[in-house]
């Protein structure tokens, strides 16, 4: 429940209100501004994950040895992306999903909850 908060949170501030964290609100700002930093950090690192898989595993760099597990010089290359690109996406969402767990992040998902979320009656609050 909790990150699901917070993920629809990330998602309104960053593509729909992305304006209201350049002007005021410095606290605020930074806490935002730090997530998409570590969000782009995270996509960096899904880039050079996926190389280094399929560079140490799907290139067949182990050509020295006699016999092999799989031959990956016969698996197709479409499968041999979507294969590093699957462990690539698991790190970094594993990685993100324990970046969300920021009590000042949750805070703000919490304030800013009327605006993003549509099962938040706006009478009530």
């Amino acid at each position: 429940m909790r990150t699901g908060i917070v993920k629809k949170f990330m998602n309104w501030a960053y593509w729909k209100e992305h304006n209201r964290w350049t002007e005021a609100n410095d606290e605020e700002r930074i806490i935002i501004k730090r997530q998409v930093f570590y969000g782009r950090c995270l996509v960096g690192f899904g880039l050079f994950a996926n190389a280094a898989v399929y560079q140490a595993i799907f290139t067949g760099i182990y050509n020295w040895r006699t016999k092999e597990l799989l031959d990956t010089k016969r698996v197709p290359f479409p499968v041999k992306i979507a294969v590093s690109g699957s462990v690539a996406y698991y790190l970094c969402s594993t990685l993100w999903n324990d970046m969300l767990y920021d009590p000042d992040l949750y805070r703000l998902a919490v304030k800013y909850r009327p605006f993003y979320d549509e099962q938040i009656d706006k009478e009530e609050i």
